[in-house]
């Protein structure tokens, strides 16, 4: 995937998050989006926040210390 459509993937998760701001899920989503574009700090904040909403998301759990390990 090219920046430009990454970018409008996560301005498009972005509003979804805006949208349905107590769905797991779409926190999960932009977190990726923003892993995806290098954007850790904002990606760890987004796995935080789908964590507090999903607590027994696994994927979320691995991807938190993945991020740890980046650091």
């Amino acid at each position: 995937m090219n920046c430009n459509s990454l970018n409008n993937v996560i301005k498009v998760f972005e509003l979804n998050a805006k949208e349905n701001p107590k769905s797991g899920n779409v926190f999960d989503s932009l977190a990726e989006g923003y892993f995806n574009n290098n954007q850790l700090e904002i990606s760890r904040q987004n796995y935080k926040k789908s964590l507090e909403l999903m607590p027994e998301n696994n994927n979320v759990k691995e991807m938190l210390e993945k991020l740890i390990n980046v650091d």
